[in-house]
């Protein structure tokens, strides 16, 4: 005799059964209750900000999340999140094209390139190129005139020591071209290790935009603080945090962080993209030097001349401010 299996979740698929059969979780019995149908949806059932959870059910990403795995946040919903450990949290820099900076109670965001590569805009005013004047002053070195104190003067980062020996009547007698040597040129940022959550590199070590300071502070104080908003060049506190926060903020994360370089002497160990660095690359900065793995800070010393500058190997160093370095502005976080 067959036994009647016509119960909620009750099927039979053989003659002769004594005891109903039961469908598993996600499944339901057919119309004629000999087997069961599987209630779970698929990948195209689901809307952008869902994922197939348990391989069955479409289930919403977490606040903020676009578009997740059922173990990660692939995508922002929009420019006010940022992924972090897999999940979207509130983020104000990310309007700005900026990275949120955090140390403490120290809150900040600072601008993801320098000055000059990504936006033109920054550097008007402001004059750029190499010094065609030769001849030597009090600051000047190579054969090269340093610009005067005061006058707002940027550099391409790069060229090689191409000058020797040095000929001031033939003023491009000087590479202005990154020798890829000594730099981390565009089609090497993928050999940069380790990777960080599959993410790679894409700003390169060798025609990175440097400035004198006093270009620096006109930058960021005047050129980026419009329509509200207040940029400068970073405290000595909030130096202290970016180098706290140095593997979070460049050496890891990659393209979604700061990407700041190292020397260029092989990056010393670190997993970096290197800058071209070294003297007579940038003519018209004190002794032609362009350091673009340092950042300039907003701290001046008390002769005036001096300010404190970024470099994550080193603690506080100050250099003339005819030097030519990195210009990242930032603005500050409640």
């Amino acid at each position: 005799s067959c036994k009647s299996c016509n119960g909620i979740n009750q099927y039979q698929d053989a003659l002769g059964q004594t005891v109903c059969k039961t469908c598993s979780t996600n499944s339901t019995p057919n119309s004629t209750h000999t087997g069961c149908d599987s209630k779970c949806q698929t990948a195209s059932d689901c809307r952008e900000n869902q994922y197939l959870k348990d391989s069955c059910i479409c289930t919403d990403c977490t606040a903020g999340c676009m578009k997740c795995t059922d173990v990660s946040c692939i995508e922002c919903k929009d420019d006010h999140y940022r992924v972090n450990t897999n999940t979207c949290e509130p983020d104000p820099c990310i309007k700005y094209n900026a990275i949120f900076v955090k140390a403490g109670k120290t809150k900040f965001c600072m601008k993801k390139y320098n000055a000059g590569d990504e936006n033109t805009s920054d550097l008007i005013g402001i004059s750029t190129g190499q010094q065609q004047k030769g001849g030597t002053n009090a600051a000047g070195g190579h054969g090269w005139v340093t610009f005067p104190d005061n006058e707002l003067h940027c550099w391409q980062a790069g060229g090689t020591d191409a000058c020797y020996p040095y000929d001031n009547t033939k003023p491009n007698n000087c590479a202005t071209t990154a020798d890829p040597t000594s730099c981390t040129t565009q089609d090497k940022l993928s050999s940069i290790t380790p990777t960080d959550l599959g993410l790679t590199w894409d700003y390169n070590g060798c025609t990175r935009t440097v400035c004198n300071w006093w270009a620096a502070n006109t930058i960021c104080a005047v050129n980026l603080s419009k329509n509200g908003q207040k940029w400068h060049l970073p405290t000595p506190i909030q130096q202290d945090a970016l180098r706290s926060q140095y593997k979070n903020n460049s050496e890891y994360r990659r393209n979604v962080r700061l990407q700041l370089c190292n020397w260029n002497i092989a990056g010393y160990g670190f997993p970096v993209a290197s800058c071209h660095t070294g003297s007579n690359l940038c003519r018209g900065s004190y002794n032609g030097y362009c350091y673009p793995h340092e950042l300039w800070g907003s701290s001046s010393s008390s002769n005036g001349h001096q300010v404190s500058v970024y470099d994550y190997n080193i603690s506080w160093i100050e250099f003339d401010l005819s030097h030519a370095r990195s210009v990242r502005c930032v603005m500050d976080i409640p």
